[in-house]
């Protein structure tokens, strides 16, 4: 399972842009990102202590367009990301 890195603070701003702004701060190295809210669905999910099926459950409740194909690429690139800025472990 994955987990947050304890050096993460991340806080999401639903009025900032067209549909809301996830900003991260990563403490070790100073480091802040700003990123969309998938990132933050996905950050959420592992914060409830997720499951694959209820992260891809979330995605498609927010989501409902995009097929299950599109919602797992959309996590694996999204985990790949998190896991190589050192976000998450």
């Amino acid at each position: 399972m994955k987990k947050i890195n304890v050096d993460v603070f991340y806080r999401f701003e639903p009025n900032l842009g067209n549909n809301g702004e996830l900003i991260v701060y990563l403490k070790s190295s100073g480091a802040l990102y700003e990123m969309t809210e998938p990132y933050y669905i996905f950050l959420k999910e592992i914060d409830k202590g997720y499951t694959f099926e209820s992260l891809l459950n979330a995605y498609m409740c927010k989501y409902p367009t995009l097929t299950k194909e599109e919602i797992i690429s959309c996590i694996e690139t999204i985990e790949k990301e998190l896991y190589e800025l050192g976000l998450i472990l």
